[in-house]
């Protein structure tokens, strides 16, 4: 009888330790779980960012060429040197914020 009662008492021992195991386990799946969640939210937000980025370098890039046509026409159509000039400087311009967001746009 003793035996048994031994082999009962190392069997509840090896259930309690079994036991334990699980909720251990139960919980770090429970964290895992959090933290995928998480990481998913931070994922979708950094997605949202860069759809946003990409629409406002688009629309930048849209009025950047808008300013460079028309200060490309004033500028062959203008008489004045100084107007020349300052029209050649809103070109120049516009030329480094269009390669500015080109480059961008080849790391998107």
């Amino acid at each position: 009888m003793s035996e048994i009662k031994i082999q009962i008492d190392k069997l509840q021992a090896q259930h309690d330790r079994l036991q334990k195991e699980r909720d251990q386990l139960q919980e770090r799946m429970n964290r895992l779980e959090e933290q995928r969640e998480h990481l998913q939210m931070q994922t979708d937000q950094a997605f949202r960012s860069a759809d946003e980025i990409e629409k406002i370098c688009d629309e930048i890039w849209n009025h950047a060429n808008t300013i460079h046509l028309y200060s490309s026409l004033a500028e062959e159509e203008s008489k004045s040197i100084t107007m020349k000039e300052k029209q050649k400087e809103i070109i120049r311009t516009t030329e480094e914020i269009l390669n500015i967001i080109y480059k961008y746009k080849g790391n998107v």
